[in-house]
Parts: structure tokens; sequence; C-alpha cells
């Protein structure tokens, strides 16, 4: 009897465990898509600054 509620709690723990982790996986992806999604918009947004300083300027990037 005892080894039967031993191994489903052994079972239960599993399934917390599983869930768990599963979250902070999420939650970890997340997090990663949302920097990788502020670096791309601050490297495009210097890249347009750049280009804007280079057109007020006059500067041909063509020659």
């Amino acid at each position: 009897m005892l080894a039967a509620i031993t191994w489903r709690q052994f079972i239960n723990l599993g399934k917390i465990l599983r869930e768990i982790a599963i979250s902070d996986s999420v939650t970890a992806l997340n997090d990663s898509a949302v920097e990788n999604i502020e670096h791309m918009f601050t490297d495009t947004a210097r890249r347009a600054a750049i280009f804007s300083i280079i057109h007020l300027l006059g500067v041909s990037l063509f020659f």
C-alpha cells in the first residue's frame, strides 16, 4: 500500500516538474524573442539615423 502511494506521488511530482520545465522554457524563449526584436529595432533605427545624417549632409554614397 505504501509503495503504491509513493509511486503515485512520484508520478505526480514528475508531472509537476514537467509543467514547470515547459513554463520556464516558454518564458525563456519569449524573453529571448523580445530581446532579439529590440536589438533589430534599435539596429534599424541606428541605420536610419545614420542614413538621415548622411542625406542631410549631402554626402553621396554612390561614386
